[in-house]
C-alpha cells in the first residue's frame, strides 16, 4: 500500500488520523525539516534564487559552484570535485564518458541503474565477475578494465572492508564507485569513503554520489583527477545540463557544523537500534550504516498495524522483488527507536 502525503516525512507521518512512526527513506541525517538547515537554506535562496538554469559554460557565471567544487575535493580527499544537477546525471555522465573502445565496462552485482546503460551485462556472481575481469586483464588488448559498483551494498564484499576489489588485479583497473548512500555520514567526518578507496591504489579512481541523502541537498557529485574532471565538464551533456541550485550548494558548504551535530545523533540512534534488538543478525546491513535489510513481508505488515511505516516497495521496478528496509536516522528519539526494537523482539520472538 502506497501512502500519499501532502509534505516532507519526518520522523512521522500523519495519514487518515493516524500518526505513524517512520522509519523508511534516505534522509539519514534527518535534515528534511530541520530547523537550522531549513533557514540556512531560506537564506541561501534569498541570495541565489530558486534555481539557476543558465549552463555553467555560460560566460556570465555563479561564483558559488567553484567554491562549493573546491570545499567538496577538500572534504572528501580527491584532487577535483565537479557539482551537476543530481546523483542519477553524475553516474550517467561517467558510463557515458567511458563508453569508448578503449575500454571494456563491467558492473558487480546490483550495482545502481544511473552506472549503467541498457546494453550493459550485469554478472550474478562475484565469482563469475572476477573470473570475467582477470580473463579481460590479461588479455594482448589496450581495452582498460573500468569496474562500476556501489560502495555501500548493504553486503560484506564493499564498505568496509572492500574485499572483493582487494582481490582483483587493481593496478590494471579504473575503478567508478557510487558513494550515495555513503557521503555525507560514513568516512571521516563524514566525507564517503574516497579517502579509503584511494588507499586501494587502482589504476584511477573516479567516484560519484547523490547529495540528497546524507547531506540533504538537490544535486550530485563526481570526484576525480583535475585532468579527468576537466575532460568531463568539456563534454557535451555537462555543457546541455542545467546546473544543480546555486542555493543547495551554498548550503552545502555552509552547513558543516550542522552535519557534524546530526551525525553525532545518528551513530548514537543507530547503536541504540542495534544494542536494543535481540536478533540484529535477521538484518543485512553495512557495518557502521544505519539502513537494515531484511526479507520479510510479514514484519512490515506487523509494524503497520502498530503504527510504524517502513521502506518496503519492488526496487528497482515493479518486476523486481520486494524491498525490505528500516532506516534510522538522526532525527528520531529515544522513544521512537526503542518502541521500534520491542515491535521487533515481540514480532521475532512469536514468529522466527
Amino acid at each position: 500500500m502506497a501512502f500519499y502525503v501532502k509534505k516532507v516525512p519526518g520522523r512521522s507521518i500523519a495519514e487518515n488520523g493516524t500518526e505513524y512512526l517512520y522509519f523508511g527513506g534516505t534522509s539519514y541525517l534527518g535534515l528534511q525539516n530541520h530547523p537550522g538547515f531549513e533557514a540556512l537554506l531560506l537564506k541561501n535562496i534569498k541570495t541565489y534564487g530558486m534555481s539557476h538554469g543558465a549552463s555553467r559554460k555560460s560566460n556570465v557565471r555563479l561564483a558559488i559552484y567553484e567554491e562549493a567544487e573546491s570545499h567538496m575535493s577538500q572534504w572528501t580527499g580527491a584532487e577535483a570535485a565537479m557539482l551537476v544537477s543530481s546523483g542519477y546525471l553524475a553516474g550517467q555522465l561517467l558510463r557515458d564518458y567511458f563508453d569508448e573502445e578503449d575500454y571494456s565496462v563491467f558492473h558487480m552485482p546490483n550495482a545502481h541503474s544511473a552506472l549503467s546503460r541498457k546494453s550493459d551485462k550485469y554478472f550474478t556472481t562475484l565469482v563469475a565477475l572476477k573470473t570475467a575481469i582477470e580473463q579481460q586483464t590479461v588479455k594482448t588488448t589496450s581495452k582498460t578494465v573500468v569496474l562500476f559498483f556501489d560502495t555501500v551494498s548493504f553486503s560484506s564484499e564493499n564498505y568496509p572492508d572492500f574485499e572483493f576489489l582487494k582481490a582483483l588485479p587493481l593496478a590494471q583497473i579504473i575503478l567508478v564507485a557510487d558513494d550515495s548512500h555513503g557521503i555525507g555520514i560514513l568516512g571521516k567526518n563524514g566525507a564517503g569513503v574516497f579517502r579509503e578507496l584511494l588507499q586501494l591504489r587502482a589504476k584511477e579512481l573516479f567516484l560519484c554520489a547523490s547529495l540528497s541523502k546524507g547531506p540533504t541537498v538537490q544535486a550530485g557529485v563526481i570526484l576525480g583527477t583535475a585532468m579527468r574532471v576537466k575532460n568531463l565538464k568539456n563534454s557535451l551533456h555537462y555543457g546541455g545540463s542545467s546546473p544543480a541550485s546555486p542555493a543547495s550548494v551554498a548550503t552545502l558548504v555552509e552547513a558543516g557544523p550542522i552535519y557534524s551535530e546530526q551525525r553525532e545523533k545518528l551513530v548514537k540512534n543507530t547503536n541504540l537500534f542495534v544494542k536494543s534488538v535481540k536478533n540484529a543478525s535477521f538484518f543485512k546491513r553495512t557495518v557502521g550504516h544505519p539502513a537494515f535489510n531484511y526479507y520479510n513481508t510479514q514484519l512490515t505488515e506487523f509494524l503497520e498495524e502498530h503504527a510504524i511505516l517502513v521502506t518496503h516497495f519492488s526496487y528497482p521496478n515493479p518486476d523486481a522483488a520486494v524491498l525490505s528496509r528500516i532506516v534510522i536516522s538522526a532525527g528520531h528519539t529515544t522513544a521512537d527507536i526503542k518502541k521500534l526494537s520491542a515491535l521487533i523482539n515481540q514480532f521475532l520472538a512469536e514468529n522466527v
